[in-house]
């Protein structure tokens, strides 16, 4: 007669093998920081969303189309979508004061349009308002984007606008501009 034995974990082994799934598991929260993946992602948006504006506002302009200097808040003259906590606009009353149905269905806002939040500067972080700035002088533009990941502090500096303009800490903003960095107070 054949004797079976039966071959099982011991409750020691699995509480070690669970004990170093959950370091691991502990580990891997750490170094990938979800926080500061979903500032990257949202970043990105921006900068898509920037490029986006940039071409609405260059199709405007190239049509002779002046967009109104409209004071929503922020400064005079200065058009940003902060205006109003706005979470979505439709071409024909979007935040840059001009109806821009016939180049864009929708004008693009900050992901977290409106609320204050931190933004990240050269070397600080700081407490501000996201949203998107633009204003548009004869054939010159300027669109000032904020950046919430510490890792995108370069595209802040190394954007070839002025460091110090700006409400909020203008140091926070990406600026994409036409040939004069200076129409944003």
């Amino acid at each position: 007669m054949k004797k079976f034995s039966k071959k099982a974990f011991t409750l020691v082994e699995l509480l070690i093998v669970i004990a170093i799934i959950g370091i691991l598991a502990v580990t891997l929260m750490v170094s990938l920081n979800p926080a500061e993946a979903q500032k990257k992602a949202r970043d990105a948006k921006r900068m898509k969303d920037a490029t986006t504006i940039q071409g609405i506002i260059e199709q405007l302009i190239n049509d002779g189309i002046t967009i109104s200097a409209t004071n929503l808040g922020v400064a005079a003259g200065v058009n940003s979508s902060a205006a109003g906590n706005v979470t979505g606009q439709a071409c024909g009353s979007s935040w840059l004061g001009q109806s821009v149905c016939e180049y864009a269905s929708t004008v693009p806002v900050d992901p977290r349009n409106g609320t204050t939040g931190t933004c990240v500067g050269a070397t600080t972080e700081t407490t501000c308002t996201m949203q998107y700035r633009a204003r548009v002088a004869g054939t010159d533009y300027e669109i000032n984007v904020r950046q919430e990941s510490v890792s995108n502090a370069g595209k802040v500096t190394g954007d070839g606008g002025d460091a110090t303009a700006g409400v909020d800490g203008g140091s926070h903003y990406v600026e994409i501009f036409s040939r004069s960095n200076a129409i944003l107070p």
